[in-house]
């Protein structure tokens, strides 16, 4: 990303929201570790139903860390305070943006102008953050291309390839997005029937029964046949059905 804004005439700084370390630079050495504030994991956070709070929590935790090897802003708002008047590009999934909503709308007041934080991320705009979250949905997929879990990313990537036509004006950046996205096709919506665990191993078994197909492989050819299966339930039930073969 450095290197890209670089080729647009942008001197960028990178830094990564992490929930093992709190705010780091994208250059920091760091060591292995399992955490994150996406909940449905053994390495999530918060393992309780007050999910968003213990998130928020832990941010704050990580925050107040003063470690040695990394120096500089351990938060959002720190880091808008060491430029007032530098824009501040801010990409985030819906779960890692609960889970650093206040610090975020902290950095926004901190700024110089409130239009110098650009928020990118999908989904209604937290209480506060309404006038900084731009235009950003799927229907950028069909424009932008790569997968979900990229989306951001590339929209951010968009504001940086065409700053010469926004000079990272809030108004003008939100006018540019939303033009994209209303040009933008809409993303196809399957319409899959859904089946049990015992019906899906029974696939799986039959088709293994038949060759050996990758996990990624069985999944994609049930989704064509019609039946729906979210990829991480597919993964567990494939698992067992090839530790039972192993057995």
């Amino acid at each position: 990303m450095v290197d890209r804004a670089g080729d647009f005439g942008c001197i960028a700084e990178v830094w990564i929201v992490s929930a093992g370390y709190g705010l780091v630079p994208i250059s920091a050495n760091l060591e292995s570790y399992s955490a994150t504030f996406s909940p449905g994991s053994a390495d999530s956070v918060a393992q309780s139903k007050s999910g968003q709070r213990d998130n928020q929590a832990w941010w704050g935790l990580l925050a107040s860390w003063r470690n040695r090897d990394l120096q500089g802003p351990r938060n959002l708002t720190e880091l808008a305070l060491q430029d007032t008047s530098s824009p501040m590009i801010v990409a985030l999934s819906k779960t890692y943006l609960q889970a650093v909503l206040h610090d975020l709308a902290d950095a926004a007041e901190a700024m110089g102008k409130k239009a110098d934080l650009l928020l990118v991320s999908t989904g209604t705009p937290p209480d506060g953050l309404e006038k900084v979250q731009l235009p950003c949905d799927a229907r950028f997929l069909t424009s932008l291309g790569g997968s979900r879990t990229s989306l951001n990313a590339r929209v951010a990537d968009r504001i940086i390839a065409t700053s010469d036509r926004h000079e990272f004006d809030s108004a003008k950046v939100r006018n540019l997005l939303q033009k994209d996205l209303d040009r933008s096709k809409d993303i196809l919506r399957y319409d899959r029937r859904k089946q049990t665990d015992f019906e899906i191993q029974h696939w799986i078994r039959t088709r293994l029964n038949v060759g050996a197909f990758s996990r990624s492989s069985l999944l994609r050819e049930l989704r064509d046949t019609g039946f729906a299966c979210e990829q991480r339930r597919f993964a567990g039930l494939y698992d067992e059905v090839i530790a039972g073969n192993c057995r």
